[in-house]
């Protein structure tokens, strides 16, 4: 016979553990939806260290492209997100770029892992009040509070995007808005981070959904296995902290096949094969 004092200590640190793993897993969600998600970024000038190391094919060819279009390097940057859906912290690797001749700037996006290889491009022109106009690619959209302004375009190819962003930033000028001279990163990042603090909206119906749902699983399994064993077994804690185990391996499994579908279908609008060698139609 098992000391009962011993199955005590044993079942209640399985209990633990389970609340414990669910906070850990699902808190991001509640917080997101209670304050909304935090951001940061930063980085430094030194074009040097964007430079190809000749690792990354796909990298070297967007900085190809865009240096061959008048662009110059910058530099590194980062960008972080707190409470990003099931993410205490989630950060991305940024390579900036600007161009003098058309006082702007260009700066490449990798996300962490699953989506690891996805590379999402930006153009942004920051304005003399402080604001900015982001244009990137994958979904149309038109968001922005005030004098901060992100416009989306469905193509991922960035010959059309930036001309897309070319013809918003002449709009907004003939309304009256001056682009900021000052080309440096410490703008970039000083603007990108005004407007993230600007547009930081807690309430998010998406991220109660997805708390909801992944609750509703957690909670409906485990309170049938408290009907089938009673509370105070070993059997409801494991369930607790499989069915975090197994959600949250789901979610990675299908965000990494999406990821590479994405990334196929990317490659496939930057560098479509019947005009590979094209400056104007692709990459």
């Amino acid at each position: 016979m098992p000391d009962p004092a011993v199955e005590q200590n044993l079942i209640a640190g399985l209990w633990t553990v389970a609340v414990v793993c669910s906070i850990w897993s699902w808190g991001p969600l509640g917080v997101a939806f209670l304050i909304g998600t935090g951001y940061e970024n930063g980085g430094s000038e030194d074009p040097v260290a964007i430079e190809p190391d000749g690792t990354d094919t796909e990298y070297a060819r967007l900085f190809a492209w865009i240096c061959g279009r008048g662009y110059e390097p910058v530099g590194p940057g980062f960008m972080r997100l707190f409470f990003y859906y099931w993410h205490w912290v989630y950060r991305t690797r940024v390579w900036a770029f600007r161009s003098p001749a058309a006082g702007q700037y260009f700066f490449i996006q990798e996300p962490s892992f699953p989506l690891t290889g996805y590379y999402q491009v930006y153009f942004a022109t920051c304005w003399a009040d402080g604001g900015v106009l982001l244009t990137t690619g994958g979904a149309t959209y038109t968001s922005g509070v005030d004098i901060f302004l992100s416009v989306g375009w469905r193509t991922e190819n960035p010959v059309e995007l930036e001309e897309r962003h070319r013809e918003t930033t002449e709009r907004l000028k003939r309304e009256g808005r001056r682009p900021e001279p000052d080309l440096s990163l410490a703008i970039l990042l000083r603007t990108t981070h005004a407007m993230a603090r600007k547009t930081r909206s807690p309430g998010s119906l998406a991220y109660l959904v997805t708390l909801g749902v992944l609750v509703f699983w957690q909670v409906g399994l485990v309170a049938a296995t408290v009907w089938a064993t009673g509370a105070w077994h070993w059997a409801p804690p494991v369930v607790a902290v499989a069915v975090v185990g197994w959600l949250r391996s789901f979610g990675l499994a299908v965000q990494y096949r999406r990821g590479r579908e994405l990334i196929r279908r990317v490659r496939q609008e930057r560098y479509p094969a019947e005009d590979a060698n094209s400056g104007d139609e692709g990459v």
